[in-house]
């Protein structure tokens, strides 16, 4: 069962990957789809406040996804404030899309808190070093935040598949062993 999840969370990502850059928007459904897949493949155990003994650090918690959802409100108003000074006005209309922020909450359940951040700073950097390159190619102003992301997250559940290897499973212990 884990691997028609698994299947069908890849699809909806090609979905968000096709629209995004395709379209520069995406179907909400999408969102919903991807959420829901991503609840389903999180461990009943693990969706619960508090961290699971035995289970490790990288599994959801609702402590996580709080700390998810306050860290993206803190980026968020960094982003805004460094905007207020530079050009006047604090809006990020124009400047982040109402799907990047979906996609960030639809995938919420995937990640523990460091996870989390750790697979958005890479994900961003890849986003604006792909993004660059593909302007040499065809130049685009916007940037497809949410279909670089997902882009990423499918790069990262094939390396898992392939070889194990995971930002999602990343903890701090592989770092000291």
């Amino acid at each position: 069962m884990e691997a028609v999840v698994r299947i069908a969370l890849c699809v909806w990502l090609i979905g968000v990957v096709y629209q995004d850059f395709r379209f520069q928007r995406i179907w909400v459904g999408w969102f919903l789809l991807i959420f829901g897949t991503s609840v389903w493949f999180v461990h009943p155990l693990t969706f619960s406040f508090f961290r699971v003994p035995g289970l490790g650090i990288s599994y959801f918690t609702l402590a996580d996804g709080l700390g998810i959802l306050l860290y993206l409100v803190v980026q968020g108003g960094i982003v805004m404030g460094f905007l207020k000074l530079k050009t006047g006005t604090g809006s990020l209309k124009g400047k982040l899309g109402l799907g990047d922020l979906f996609f960030w909450i639809s995938i919420l359940p995937l990640f523990s808190f460091f996870n989390f951040v750790l697979f958005h700073l890479i994900s961003m950097m890849v986003a604006l070093v792909g993004h660059t390159l593909w302007n040499r190619i065809q130049a685009k102003v916007r940037i497809p935040l949410a279909g670089w992301q997902a882009a990423c997250l499918l790069a990262d559940f094939m390396l898992e598949a392939s070889f194990g290897i995971s930002l999602r499973i990343f903890t701090v212990e592989t770092l000291v062993y």
